[in-house]
């Protein structure tokens, strides 16, 4: 059996302690399995989509990131078009994480409707983040350069970092967001959950020191997202932040996943997928909505299961959904 001083690599994101939620599963499954005698280091340079590659290519042999982008990653799609299909990579725990796009106007900017920016020429500074959803949003709403532009209008980032650079360490140490204590915004489009975390703090400041509108997600739009697993449709709940006062219908982001390649020793994700299973607690006591749940743990729409995972939750009796 492995355990006594055998050496892990995690993928996680951002320096440990930091609390992004890729590093917090990161920093959970550490707890959870070195009692069994391993040794983990937390990879800090595998943020985004650097997640999966490094997986992928070996440099770290667990990973902690959006299903979302496992899935892409394990297809060859959106981000991975390119370098994939990664069709090695094995899921071994799905995490529950209640997580948003969140869409919100600034009040008194006159956009009740995100149609309103170029219905009603409305020069708006959109802090908008990265990703898929986003990206889909604005195609939606014809929000190209150009036409924003026209109109004095611009989509404007939420952190100053490339969502998508090389591998350096993810954002640095929580801080006040400049633009969201200074007012500089119309429009906030960015993934929302609670936690003070250094990719969503701007929404706490934001949300507080100004008067937000919260805007629902339309139909059409939630549909197109979800058909290329970008999500799934759900609503903000009330009281999420200052301005959410009641439910408003949105893009719920899929759950967090734990994985591996399929060559990983059998042993060792036994020892993994156990250790998980042993810690529900852990994810419960996290300052992230995190919960593991035997009821979907091995969903992993389409990303199958490492072996050794599947054989242990038949074994425990969980429902084994897999690929």
């Amino acid at each position: 059996m492995p355990g006594a001083g055998t050496e892990l690599i995690f993928a996680g994101a951002s320096i440990p302690g930091r609390g992004t939620p890729w590093g917090s599963l990161a920093e959970i499954a550490k707890a959870a399995l070195e009692p069994d005698g391993y040794k983990i280091e937390i990879e800090t340079r595998s943020f985004m989509y650097n997640n999966a590659r490094f997986v992928a290519d070996g440099r770290a042999a667990v990973g902690f990131t959006n299903l979302t982008q496992l899935v892409h990653a394990y297809r060859g799609m959106d981000a991975f078009t390119d370098d994939g299909p990664h069709d090695a990579l094995r899921l071994v725990a799905l995490i529950n994480h209640a997580t948003w796009l969140g869409v919100a106007a600034r009040h008194g900017s006159g956009i009740g409707d995100l149609r309103d920016v170029l219905d009603k020429s409305i020069p708006a500074r959109i802090r908008a983040g990265g990703g898929g959803p986003v990206t889909m949003l604005a195609a939606h709403y014809g929000w190209t350069p150009e036409r924003l532009s026209a109109i004095g209008a611009a989509m404007l980032p939420t952190h100053e970092r490339d969502p998508g650079a090389a591998e350096e360490p993810a954002i640095v140490e929580p801080h006040r967001e400049r633009w969201a204590v200074e007012g500089d915004f119309d429009l906030i489009i960015d993934t929302i959950y609670g936690g003070y975390t250094p990719e969503i703090h701007h929404w706490a400041e934001a949300s507080i020191l100004y008067d937000l509108d919260f805007l629902p997600v339309e139909s059409e739009l939630v549909d197109a997202v979800t058909s290329v697993f970008h999500g799934r449709a759900g609503s903000l709940p009330h009281r999420l932040v200052r301005g959410l006062w009641h439910d408003v219908s949105a893009i719920a982001r899929l759950p967090q996943a734990i994985y591996v390649r399929d060559d990983l020793s059998d042993d060792v994700v036994t020892d993994l997928t156990a250790a998980l299973d042993a810690n529900h607690e852990a994810f419960r006591r996290s300052h992230l909505a995190f919960s593991y749940d035997p009821a979907n743990v091995t969903a992993g729409l389409g990303v199958p299961l490492h072996r050794a995972a599947a054989a242990y939750y038949a074994t425990a009796g969980y429902p084994v959904i897999g690929g």
